[in-house]
């Protein structure tokens, strides 16, 4: 067995699993995998100078099978001489409570319990058992899904602060080195239910297709997963340039895209771009479906402004005048709020300052700012009124600024072309009669202008 562990140390170094004095959680269900991995990693401590701590997740599923699991991993830390983390979650009513699978439920509470005992331990990574069987399944699955690049690279050796050191590796080699190291584990007879989908790939799809295609699909498919694997990582880099290209404005909420320089890249680079858009508005890539990216292809190729694709209840891509936009919504609250005088306020929802300052006017020195986020009214004809910023209104009118007749803002905005992204944060300048002196950032009122005779 020492070609094993080579292969196993071979393959680490590879890709970068492994680095000295680094402090790693081994993820251990009680299985033949993750027993493998803990005496794999326990055999390479010293060399590399690891911490090593044990974790386990009772998901509840199995009863008195489960507590099993449980207590065998705990007397696998003290034969190996390493402190165990566990935790009992009862999956079945968080998958009930939050409309999910089993499979999908227990994921998640996989790896949030990963997460948090990371942050708890305040260790480096996480090291899973996964093993070249359980890739060839996740690219079979993804690929019955109608998965994209990203779905049929499969489970990636490295991602984030998780490791997957026995992806070199088959099942049946992980058991014949079990066996001949005399290793104990626990069988979950769950396992060999085809009840479960990734059951049915692992028990009947995968010998079929090895029976009757290639005898060695398993390995094959791990290869296509490296394949699409480094597509990705490819076309992830490159768009991330090319989303800096094209970019017009961004903020924490949207991204604007200039149209023309986006439509100019390759289709598969255009998705790649929105992808990565989203990933940086903190949204998940995975929401841009095919169907919707096919829509949201169609709609950038269009000249019809103001059309959007709902891309989730929280995303918009619209294209308007600006561009293309790429919007995370905010949850829709009312906005108002008292402004004095002399007086400078920073709302924090909005991102948005403002100020209000009364200075003298001496003689006929121009008072017309050049900053339309700058405004200056005659202070006199507000009659000591009190003010207020507000969000618009459907009925709100004013008089812009030269017009002798009041005109809805609503058509205001669309006669000046302001971007379909920006409306929804328009605010306006109200006196408490709810007359509006200012379309905030756009246009003052006539009736508010300065004249030869203001002095404030």
């Amino acid at each position: 067995m020492q070609k094993f562990r080579q292969s196993f140390e071979r393959y680490c170094k590879l890709r970068g699993l492994l680095v000295p004095n680094e402090k790693i959680l081994i993820a251990v269900s009680g299985g033949v995998d993750s027993v493998v991995l803990l005496d794999l990693l326990v055999g390479v401590q010293d060399k590399y100078q690891l911490q090593l701590k044990v974790i386990h997740l009772n998901h509840r599923l199995r009863g008195k099978e489960a507590d099993a699991d449980e207590a065998f991993v705990h007397q696998l830390g003290q034969q190996y001489g390493l402190s165990v983390i566990s935790e009992r979650i009862d999956v079945r009513t968080y998958a009930k409570k939050k409309k999910l699978s089993l499979e999908a439920g227990a994921r998640e509470v996989r790896y949030d319990f990963f997460h948090r005992a990371l942050a708890q331990s305040q260790f480096d990574k996480v090291a899973t058992g996964h093993q070249a069987d359980d890739q060839a399944e996740t690219v079979l699955l993804h690929l019955l899904r109608g998965s994209g690049i990203r779905g049929l690279g499969g489970i990636s050796p490295h991602r984030d602060c998780f490791i997957r050191p026995l992806l070199f590796a088959s099942r049946a080699e992980i058991l014949q080195y079990a066996q001949t190291q005399k290793l104990s584990f626990r069988q979950d007879a769950s396992n060999l239910s085809c009840v479960y989908t990734r059951n049915r790939i692992r028990w009947k799809l995968i010998p079929y297709l090895a029976k009757q295609f290639n005898p060695q699909i398993v390995k094959k498919l791990n290869q296509l997963a490296d394949i699409f694997r480094e597509n990705e990582e490819f076309l992830s880099q490159f768009a991330y340039q090319a989303l800096n290209d094209c970019v017009k404005y961004r903020d924490d909420k949207k991204i604007v895209l200039e149209i023309n320089r986006f439509l100019g890249y390759f289709n598969i680079v255009k998705k790649y771009i929105v992808a990565s858009a989203l990933q940086e508005l903190g949204l998940d890539p995975e929401l841009l479906s095919f169907k919707k990216w096919e829509r949201v292809l169609a709609l950038s190729a269009s000249e019809q402004k103001g059309k959007r694709v709902r891309v989730s209840p929280v995303v918009d891509i619209i294209l308007d005048h600006a561009g293309l936009v790429i919007e995370k919504q905010s949850a829709s609250v009312d906005f108002f709020h008292p402004v004095q005088p002399n007086k400078e306020y920073y709302f924090s929802d909005l991102s948005i300052w403002f100020r209000s300052k009364i200075e003298q006017r001496e003689g006929s020195e121009s008072c017309f700012s050049q900053n339309n986020r700058r405004e200056m009214v005659d202070y006199d004809k507000l009659c000591d009124r009190q003010l207020f910023l507000r969000n618009i209104k459907p009925a709100d009118r004013f008089y812009p600024l030269g017009m002798q007749q009041a005109k809805k803002i609503s058509d205001f905005v669309i006669d000046e072309k302001i971007p379909l992204h920006e409306r929804n944060r328009l605010l306006v300048l109200v006196t408490d009669q709810d007359e509006i002196v200012w379309l905030c950032g756009y246009r003052i009122d006539d009736r508010f202008k300065i004249t030869p005779s203001t002095r404030r």
